[in-house]
């Protein structure tokens, strides 16, 4: 059996934005995990159909485009906005992310440099909080034969 777990498989979005330095904008829940990025360099309407395909994801585009904000509040799998360059969210953005419950994430870097960034924090997980560490326990007594594993009989 191979068991998954999403306390394993991401990050939270407030260890994601504790890790890139960026300002949490809305008061949005940041417990939710996330396992993968979106970036929002492209039109509104594609857009909005690559958002719609996509799930427990992060969606890095610059702060200064609100069309792109506008489409990724309203696909499902989009989980949290981080906004590029220092911008920050017109009003109707911030509202409609509230209102959704959608964190947006604020980071003072370009949107390359935080592209980088975000992909090694996501992808390496975190396992520092003591709710993961147990999940990690459980898993490996449920799942795993530990004497085996160390070659005792």
């Amino acid at each position: 059996m191979n068991p998954r777990t999403k306390e394993l498989a991401g990050v939270s979005i407030a260890d994601f934005a504790a890790e890139l330095g960026a300002e949490i904008a809305t008061d949005a829940p940041t417990d939710t995990y996330i396992e993968r990025l979106s970036v929002g360099a492209m039109g509104a309407d594609a857009a909005l159909r690559h958002f719609r395909r996509t799930k427990d994801a992060v969606l890095i585009t610059g702060g200064d485009r609100s069309d792109i904000h506008s489409v990724a509040l309203e696909a499902p799998g989009i989980k949290c906005l981080c906004l590029t360059g220092g911008f920050r969210p017109s009003s109707a953005v911030l509202g409609k992310a509230e209102e959704r419950g959608i964190p947006i994430l604020l980071a003072q870097s370009d949107t390359l440099t935080i592209i980088e960034r975000a992909e090694e924090i996501v992808h390496a997980g975190r396992t520092r909080d003591e709710v993961t560490v147990e999940r990690m326990r459980e898993l490996l007594t449920d799942h795993a034969d530990l004497h085996e594993m160390l070659g005792h009989e």
